[in-house]
């Protein structure tokens, strides 16, 4: 029999990396889901102003940037921002015959029916911790695997 010592040391140097590896997917997969309960609240605040008799598009988007506040997100202009979230907010009327809904609102449409009213309500958010881990993982090598990319999600309300 050969002498074992040191061989727990050994194997603990050649799973180490491999544990290292699982705890920080773990970690940017529980960062990343954070960031998309975070967002479907926002957004589930707008929806809700929304719904509300049709306010129109500034208080859906202040009601919005109130919720991101209150979470504690900065709100920026420019949809690529790392950092902050970047929220779009659509309102358009539609009739029950048309797929595409247009920014004027008629009290009618032309087969008699009533317009209908609907918001596309967006919100776009890079995590600035995961874009340095990735940054610092990646070097430059990976460009076509976005892990560090935004979480963008979007809901369409319809009022009436």
């Amino acid at each position: 029999m050969r002498n074992e010592r040191g061989a727990p040391v050994i194997e603990f140097a050649l799973l180490s990396p491999l544990i290292l590896g699982v705890i920080l997917v773990l970690g940017v997969l529980g960062i990343g889901l954070h960031d998309r309960i975070q967002l479907e609240q926002i957004l589930n605040a707008g929806a809700v102003a929304a719904m509300r008799d049709d306010p129109g598009l500034g208080e859906v988007r202040k009601r919005m940037t109130e919720a991101a506040g209150a979470k504690g997100y900065a709100i920026a202009d420019e949809p690529n921002a790392v950092g902050a979230i970047n929220l779009q907010s659509v309102r358009n009327c539609y009739c029950a015959d048309e797929l595409e809904g247009s920014e004027l609102c008629f009290h009618s449409c032309p087969n008699g029916r009533s317009v209908g009213v609907r918001y596309w309500l967006t919100a776009r958010y890079t995590n600035p911790v995961i874009m340095r881990l990735w940054s610092a993982v990646n070097k430059g090598n990976w460009n076509y695997f976005s892990v560090a990319g935004p979480v963008v999600l979007m809901r369409m309300v319809v009022v009436r």
